[in-house]
């Protein structure tokens, strides 16, 4: 089986990796998959709360991204998946 391979990001506790299909969280916990035909909203415009966030909402949850752990190149990936673009 291929492994499908995607943008991989993260700082700290949590990796994230974007493809066409989800979004997926893994931390030590175990990993967590966001499919994105389950994506209800994205707010990926200008960051809400503290510290300061991006938020995708899908019907398993919300998914809360600080500012400070994205860079450019991230949120041009992150607003591709939201058909933000």
């Amino acid at each position: 089986m291929a492994r499908e391979s995607g943008h991989v990001f993260g700082k700290g506790e949590a990796t994230w990796r974007v493809t066409a299909q989800f979004l997926e969280r893994r931390t030590w916990l175990g990993r967590r998959t966001f499919p994105r035909a389950e994506l209800t909203s994205a707010n990926l415009s200008s960051p809400l709360g503290s510290p300061p966030s991006y938020e995708l909402r899908f019907r398993s949850g919300t998914v809360r991204l600080a500012v400070e752990d994205l860079s450019f190149r991230d949120m041009v990936v992150l607003k591709a998946f939201a058909n933000l673009s």
